[in-house]
């Protein structure tokens, strides 16, 4: 609906609301006073990244990139990085400049992740694509086909990068060679991106079912059948996973045994 909401947090109403021409697909980023978020075109295949001060009620910056931007923004210490579902990978700083763009010429449905110096993400290519930075320019550390099509982001933990294709296979690749690790069969496809904690790793397949492995090998230590959809990253707490459903309901999971301890429904798809 190209709108951007303002919430109070403590009675829910809305505070503010901004409207444009066109599609907004990620979530907002908000940096000091300075709220970033892009908005794919109706018409065009370009999205427009603004940065408007909330505090203040004024646009910024307003920049144009290639391609509709619908994966999810990577805020860091020295700027922002964007990836459009035309494969430019983008650097903005804080005041809108464009720093750098690279063009990998291959479209792009998985949220990138970052660690340390580096930005990961996959391809519809089936490739994994590892980016260097640093405060003016970039460098690609490695491209290198490992799977089928990419749709669920990548996600890094402990220099391993985790990674889910759509014939349903996750891969744990090494972060600075780009080899895999280890590689498991859901046998559905993952439209999520996994979490993972210092001794395993989780994620789910549009099948509705949700896995607990070894982050050492892959092995699977459990798995259960939530028998909905999903293709929403969970939420980990100290005893429980918190898992959203797109059948419309929210479920807590037991982190040790994998069961469903309490499942809540909703009127729409969260």
């Amino acid at each position: 609906s190209g709108r951007i909401y303002c919430f109070s947090t403590n009675k829910g109403k809305t505070i503010g609301l901004l409207k444009f021409k066109g599609a907004v697909f990620t979530t907002p980023v908000i940096h000091k006073s300075n709220i970033i978020f892009a908005v794919a075109s109706e018409k065009e295949n370009i999205s427009v990244i603004y940065f408007y001060d909330f505090k203040n009620g004024k646009e910024i910056a307003a920049k144009e990139v290639s391609g509709r931007i619908t994966n999810q923004f990577i805020l860091l210490d020295d700027g922002v990085y964007a990836l459009s579902e035309n494969g430019v990978v983008c650097k903005l700083s804080f005041n809108g400049e464009i720093l750098w763009q690279y063009d990998t010429k291959s479209f792009c449905h998985s949220s990138p992740a970052s660690h340390s110096d580096y930005i990961v993400f996959g391809n519809e290519d089936g490739e994994i694509i590892c980016i260097g930075l640093n405060n003016s320019n970039y460098k690609l550390i490695y491209r290198r086909k490992i799977g089928s099509s990419f749709f669920g982001g990548a996600v890094i933990y402990d220099k391993q990068i985790f990674i889910g294709d759509d014939s349903g296979k996750l891969y744990s690749v090494d972060l600075n060679t780009g080899n895999i690790n280890w590689t498991f069969n859901s046998g559905y496809k993952i439209a999520m991106e996994a979490v993972a904690s210092e001794s395993y790793v989780y994620f789910g397949n549009l099948k509705g079912e949700f896995f607990k492995l070894s982050k050492q090998d892959g092995s699977r230590i459990w798995k259960i059948d939530t028998k909905g959809l999903l293709n929403i990253t969970p939420l980990l707490t100290d005893n429980f996973i918190i898992l959203p459903d797109g059948n419309r309901k929210l479920h807590f999971v037991d982190k040790e045994k994998g069961e469903i301890i309490n499942s809540f429904s909703f009127d729409g798809r969260l």
